[in-house]
């Protein structure tokens, strides 16, 4: 695979950026790729990957062509609340399933053993809960899919607890994985006879 087509950066630049061409000191698609290592890094907050931005000015600097230095923990903040998040999830999702290279899309594959092995699992996010005394609580969760051999996640999705449960979720995520002959593990709710029967 040509190193290019697995550059997340060049994933990012097909986000459209919010900002007005006046004025932009950092291009997004750097600034999305800085905030991503921070977070892949265990850096969640915006002063968090800055500090860890300013450690590694000048590698950054020179990786991405900057300017202007590293960004301010205001600019990673303002570049987080306005980016469009489905498009990012998309183009890092996109990118994910690039690096890997599961056996059903080698070559001449012969072989009776699964093409992959394929986690999925479904978690929700405790900070997000709402209406926390009412049997009616609401969450966002998140449900991961991980190639096991290549110890990659190569998608992840997020869907509202109130308006869908995790097994149609994780139907429709499967479906569009369009694995053949791959080996899912799953959580035990999703052993429902019926879901079996539509499977």
């Amino acid at each position: 695979m040509d190193k290019q087509e697995m550059d997340i950066q060049a994933f990012f630049k097909k986000i459209p950026d919010f900002r007005r061409n006046e004025g932009k000191r950092y291009p997004l698609d750097a600034m999305l790729t800085i905030i991503v290592i921070g977070v892949m890094n265990g850096y969640t907050k915006y002063r968090e990957i800055a500090r860890l931005a300013k450690r590694h000015e000048q590698t950054l600097i020179e990786a991405f062509a900057l300017k202007n230095g590293v960004p301010s923990h205001v600019t990673i903040r303002e570049i987080i609340l306005k980016t469009d998040f489905e498009q990012v999830l998309l183009q890092f999702n996109l990118w994910a399933q690039s690096c890997v290279i599961l056996n059903d899309e080698l070559p001449n594959e012969q072989t009776d053993t699964p093409s992959a092995v394929i986690n999925i699992d479904g978690k929700s996010i405790r900070a997000s809960l709402q209406d926390y005394s009412s049997s009616y609580q609401d969450f966002v969760c998140f449900a991961h899919v991980y190639a096991a051999e290549q110890g990659v996640v190569i998608q992840t999705a997020n869907y509202q607890n109130k308006e869908e449960s995790e097994i149609p979720f994780v139907q429709a995520l499967i479906e569009k994985l369009k694995l053949n002959n791959a080996l899912l593990t799953l959580d035990a709710l999703h052993t429902q006879k019926k879901q079996l029967m539509q499977s």
